[in-house]
């Protein structure tokens, strides 16, 4: 689990975390918001929320973004920065390291008013499994920005991701995911995608 100070990120990555915290807390007016804010930088289109969690007894702000070109996300404090999984966190500050024709990247590419059946997407490593949950996460709080869709595991989806797959439900599985070493039983899951999307899950 990547989980860095923030004086061990390239600057140009310190940068990016504080252009994010600082714009949306200008967007919030600095009031705690648990919906969350799209914002525009650098060519890119990010969603970035605050959230509480074991941190705040610490009275430390945590603030969650998501790249909704990628779905790879980091968790922000005033010191560190983290996600699950080194493929996540890294590919938050390169884009270019998921590839074109990867399945969380295809889905977020497209339109959400698409007609049809929901796509599948077909998640085959770790990373892929936190970056279709944290725009999962992302969907559910702006249901207009992106089509529903059928999260299949596929079967080369290491055994541990496949489990926390099959014993949660599709409205709790974000939440699993994304918060796993967290408190989602307490304020997290009473607060993260319950701004106009669909209602939390009972975990």
């Amino acid at each position: 689990m990547p989980d860095l100070s923030r004086e061990e990120l390239p600057e140009r990555h310190q940068e990016l975390l504080d252009v994010l915290v600082a714009r949306h807390d200008l967007a919030t007016n600095g009031r705690r918001n648990t919906s969350f804010v799209l914002l525009d930088h650098d060519g890119r289109r990010f969603a970035v929320c605050e959230y509480g969690a074991y941190w705040y007894e610490e009275g430390v702000p945590v603030h969650l973004a998501v790249d909704l070109a990628t779905g790879s996300r980091v968790s922000i404090t005033a010191h560190r920065a983290s996600a699950i999984w080194p493929g996540t966190f890294w590919s938050f500050f390169e884009p270019g390291r998921v590839p074109a024709d990867d399945p969380v990247r295809a889905w977020l590419a497209a339109p959400a008013a698409a007609p049809g059946p929901r796509p599948n997407v077909v998640v085959a490593w770790p990373d892929q499994l936190e970056r279709y949950c944290a725009a999962e996460l992302v969907r559910t709080d702006q249901p207009e920005l992106l089509s529903q869709a059928e999260l299949v595991a596929d079967p080369e989806l290491p055994e541990d991701q496949t489990a926390l797959v099959r014993r949660n439900s599709a409205a709790a599985l974000p939440y699993a995911v994304v918060f796993r070493h967290e408190d989602v039983l307490g304020v997290v899951n009473k607060l993260i995608g319950s701004g106009r999307g669909c209602p939390l899950p009972d975990l």
